[in-house]
């Protein structure tokens, strides 16, 4: 679910407002997915999808690290409702990958679920041949959400936010009335706010 934090800072006093907009994005995290000698995969990815038509959208990992494989050329198929299928661009016997993450029940923008273990479940197929083959131990996917906080600092306030996804960017305007506009500081993270500035509101937007 997107969700954007706007902080209106007067001098020392500061309000905070949450606003949810309407949901388009998701993201999904690898949690504790194990190989069978315990060396672990993990790993972010978007889905992006049409109100009212989630299982039908798009996904795409934005970061991944798979043991044992540099992680150029990866392509992925995802099927929501059923299983994640990780493979080469262009896949070649003696470079190969096949990893399946098969889920136990279909995600949702808000629900997790675990993967589907043992011989007829997740497995992953390594460098091609079978050179680094097995079934997945354990491992579940759950959705993240990016959170924007804000912290004292002897000089202003800390602008922060985890996990630090790639594409955010910090927006400010000094009217909600008015447009936004990326911040000076961009996707740098965290920024200190000195105590002095004007009034400003602060957002972090990802653009779709």
């Amino acid at each position: 679910m997107k969700y954007r934090i706007y902080f209106w800072m007067i001098f020392s006093f500061i309000n905070v407002v949450a606003f949810c907009a309407h949901a388009e994005v998701v993201y999904y995290t690898l949690d504790n997915v194990l190989l069978e000698d315990q060396a672990q995969m993990t790993g972010i990815f978007s889905w992006t999808y049409e109100i009212g038509d989630f299982e039908n959208g798009e996904g795409e990992f934005i970061l991944l690290d798979i043991p044992r494989h540099a992680g150029n050329n990866l392509g992925a198929t995802f099927d929501i409702g059923s299983s994640i299928e990780i493979t080469l661009t262009n896949n070649l016997d003696s470079d190969g990958l096949d990893i399946s993450l098969v889920l136990e029940q279909p995600l949702t923008p808000t629900t997790s679920s675990l993967l589907t273990l043992g011989g007829g479940g997740s497995k992953y197929d390594i460098g091609g041949d079978g050179f680094y083959k097995g079934v997945f131990i354990s491992g579940s996917i759950s959705p993240t959400n990016t959170t924007l906080s804000i912290a004292p600092d002897p000089s202003g306030f800390v602008l922060s936010w985890e996990p630090e996804l790639p594409g955010f960017v910090l927006q400010e305007t000094s009217n909600l009335s008015s447009n936004w506009i990326n911040s000076a500081s961009g996707s740098t993270n965290p920024i200190v706010v000195p105590v002095t500035v004007p009034t400003k509101f602060y957002r972090l937007s990802k653009p779709l």
